[in-house]
Protein backbone atom coordinates (compact mmCIF):
# COMPACT_ATOMS: atom_id res chain seq x y z
CA UNK A 1 0.00 0.00 0.00
CA UNK A 2 1.12 3.34 -1.07
CA UNK A 3 -0.20 6.31 0.72
CA UNK A 4 0.47 10.02 1.68
CA UNK A 5 0.37 12.92 4.13
CA UNK A 6 1.38 16.33 4.78
CA UNK A 7 3.58 17.38 8.13
CA UNK A 8 2.45 20.69 8.38
CA UNK A 9 4.77 22.84 10.29
CA UNK A 10 4.58 26.33 12.06
CA UNK A 11 8.45 27.53 10.27
CA UNK A 12 7.41 29.96 7.98
CA UNK A 13 10.01 28.82 4.98
CA UNK A 14 8.32 25.42 5.36
CA UNK A 15 4.75 25.71 5.84
CA UNK A 16 4.30 21.69 4.84
CA UNK A 17 6.63 18.93 4.06
CA UNK A 18 4.73 16.33 2.01
CA UNK A 19 5.99 12.55 2.83
CA UNK A 20 4.81 9.17 1.49
CA UNK A 21 4.50 5.64 3.36
CA UNK A 22 5.02 2.36 1.73
CA UNK A 23 3.62 -1.00 3.65
CA UNK A 24 3.45 -4.50 2.16
CA UNK A 25 -0.03 -6.07 3.99
CA UNK A 26 0.55 -9.80 4.73
CA UNK A 27 -2.56 -11.64 5.44
CA UNK A 28 -3.56 -15.53 5.95
CA UNK A 29 -5.72 -15.57 3.04
CA UNK A 30 -5.58 -14.05 -0.22
CA UNK A 31 -8.99 -12.72 -2.60
CA UNK A 32 -8.43 -12.32 -6.66
CA UNK A 33 -9.56 -10.00 -7.85
CA UNK A 34 -10.00 -7.57 -5.60
CA UNK A 35 -13.40 -6.68 -6.46
CA UNK A 36 -16.47 -8.54 -7.74
CA UNK A 37 -16.95 -6.77 -10.91
CA UNK A 38 -19.43 -7.97 -13.85
CA UNK A 39 -17.48 -7.06 -17.62
CA UNK A 40 -20.91 -7.47 -19.37
CA UNK A 41 -24.62 -6.01 -18.86
CA UNK A 42 -26.55 -8.55 -16.71
CA UNK A 43 -30.36 -8.85 -16.69
CA UNK A 44 -32.62 -9.81 -13.25
CA UNK A 45 -32.48 -13.22 -12.27
CA UNK A 46 -28.78 -13.68 -13.98
CA UNK A 47 -26.51 -15.48 -12.22
CA UNK A 48 -22.54 -16.14 -11.60
CA UNK A 49 -22.47 -12.70 -13.09
CA UNK A 50 -18.81 -11.90 -11.35
CA UNK A 51 -16.70 -14.14 -9.49
CA UNK A 52 -14.14 -13.81 -6.57
CA UNK A 53 -11.70 -16.78 -4.89
CA UNK A 54 -10.82 -16.58 -1.13
CA UNK A 55 -7.45 -18.63 -1.31
CA UNK A 56 -4.95 -19.70 1.54
CA UNK A 57 -2.36 -21.47 2.69
CA UNK A 58 -4.43 -24.08 4.56
CA UNK A 59 -8.02 -25.14 4.50
CA UNK A 60 -10.49 -21.92 4.37
CA UNK A 61 -13.71 -21.29 4.86
CA UNK A 62 -15.81 -18.11 4.09
CA UNK A 63 -19.33 -16.55 6.25
CA UNK A 64 -21.47 -14.30 6.85
CA UNK A 65 -21.04 -13.46 3.65
CA UNK A 66 -23.30 -10.28 2.83
CA UNK A 67 -24.03 -7.74 0.20
CA UNK A 68 -25.80 -4.31 0.33
CA UNK A 69 -28.54 -2.49 -1.82
CA UNK A 70 -31.06 -5.65 -1.74
CA UNK A 71 -30.91 -6.35 -5.30
CA UNK A 72 -27.82 -8.47 -5.85
CA UNK A 73 -27.16 -11.94 -3.88
CA UNK A 74 -23.90 -13.89 -3.40
CA UNK A 75 -23.65 -17.38 -3.53
CA UNK A 76 -20.67 -19.10 -1.75
CA UNK A 77 -19.14 -22.70 -3.36
CA UNK A 78 -16.36 -24.57 -2.38
CA UNK A 79 -13.45 -23.75 -4.61
CA UNK A 80 -11.47 -26.55 -6.79
CA UNK A 81 -9.27 -27.16 -3.65
CA UNK A 82 -9.50 -27.24 0.04
CA UNK A 83 -7.65 -24.14 0.43
CA UNK A 84 -10.19 -22.20 -2.16
CA UNK A 85 -13.70 -20.98 -1.84
CA UNK A 86 -15.51 -19.07 -4.69
CA UNK A 87 -17.99 -16.37 -4.25
CA UNK A 88 -20.13 -15.65 -7.37
CA UNK A 89 -22.38 -12.23 -7.57
CA UNK A 90 -25.63 -12.92 -8.48
CA UNK A 91 -28.58 -10.50 -9.91
CA UNK A 92 -31.97 -10.99 -8.23
CA UNK A 93 -34.93 -11.16 -10.16
CA UNK A 94 -36.56 -8.38 -9.02
CA UNK A 95 -33.36 -5.80 -9.46
CA UNK A 96 -34.06 -2.89 -11.60
CA UNK A 97 -32.35 -1.13 -14.34
CA UNK A 98 -29.29 0.57 -13.15
CA UNK A 99 -25.61 0.72 -11.97
CA UNK A 100 -25.22 -1.51 -9.24
CA UNK A 101 -22.35 -0.26 -7.30
CA UNK A 102 -22.36 -2.46 -4.07
CA UNK A 103 -20.22 -3.51 -0.54
CA UNK A 104 -19.83 -6.88 -0.26
CA UNK A 105 -18.60 -8.26 3.54
CA UNK A 106 -17.32 -11.56 4.67
CA UNK A 107 -15.46 -13.52 7.06
CA UNK A 108 -13.03 -15.52 6.61
CA UNK A 109 -11.57 -18.82 9.05
CA UNK A 110 -8.62 -20.76 8.25
CA UNK A 111 -7.52 -22.98 11.09
CA UNK A 112 -7.42 -21.22 14.20
CA UNK A 113 -7.51 -17.78 12.34
CA UNK A 114 -10.37 -15.21 11.43
CA UNK A 115 -10.49 -12.02 8.95
CA UNK A 116 -12.97 -9.75 8.23
CA UNK A 117 -12.64 -8.32 4.13
CA UNK A 118 -14.52 -5.87 2.24
CA UNK A 119 -14.97 -6.19 -1.52
CA UNK A 120 -16.73 -3.86 -4.13
CA UNK A 121 -19.40 -5.07 -6.10
CA UNK A 122 -20.54 -3.43 -9.42
CA UNK A 123 -23.07 -4.70 -12.00
CA UNK A 124 -25.01 -3.09 -14.67
CA UNK A 125 -28.37 -4.03 -14.92
CA UNK A 126 -30.65 -3.58 -17.93
CA UNK A 127 -34.38 -5.18 -17.99
CA UNK A 128 -33.62 -6.50 -21.96
CA UNK A 129 -30.35 -7.21 -23.09
CA UNK A 130 -29.57 -5.11 -26.39
CA UNK A 131 -29.45 -7.28 -29.57
CA UNK A 132 -26.16 -8.79 -30.79
CA UNK A 133 -24.27 -6.71 -33.24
Amino acid sequence: IVSGYWLVTNLERVKQVDRQILAKVVSFFDVSPQSLGARNVAVPGQSRVAEATVSSGVPVAVGNATVTGGELALEVVPGSTPNQVDIYLNVLPGATAGLKNETVDFTVTAGDKVGKHRLRAYVSVQTELPPAQ
